[in-house]
């Protein structure tokens, strides 16, 4: 399980460097910034889906563009990826993106979630 949220963490940093599971814990605040939590169930013997809800925030700044674009990149690397180890084969689709108003003059944030699919091989 361990090397699944390692892999897990390894994607996401790929595309935002800033990126944390279930909370942003640094002590300074660097846009765009993603932070990640995941519930699961066992769908099969050996197989268990877990769904990954992330949450993707950046400073408004004067347009979208910049968190549409990240959200974008993270669909496009994750969308379909496949991730095998000598523990696991985990594949990953998208399932949806939505604004999250936030109240806030200063801030934008969208939610995504994602669907994973481990084929435990041990």
């Amino acid at each position: 399980m361990i090397n699944f949220l390692k892999a897990l963490y390894q994607l996401f940093s790929s595309v935002i460097p800033e990126s944390y599971l279930e909370m942003n814990s640094s002590k300074s605040v660097v846009y765009p910034y993603l932070t990640y939590s995941y519930d699961s169930r066992e769908d099969e013997r050996f197989v268990d889906e877990f769904t990954i809800s992330v949450d993707v925030f950046d400073d408004r700044g004067k347009s979208f563009v910049r968190i549409e674009q990240v959200c974008f990149d993270l669909k496009k690397a994750l969308s379909y990826h496949e991730v095998l180890t000598d523990e696991f084969l985990m594949r990953i689709y998208f399932v949806r993106q939505n604004p999250i108003p936030t109240g806030s003059n200063i801030l934008q944030r969208r939610n995504m979630e994602f669907s994973i699919k481990i084929d435990w091989r041990n």
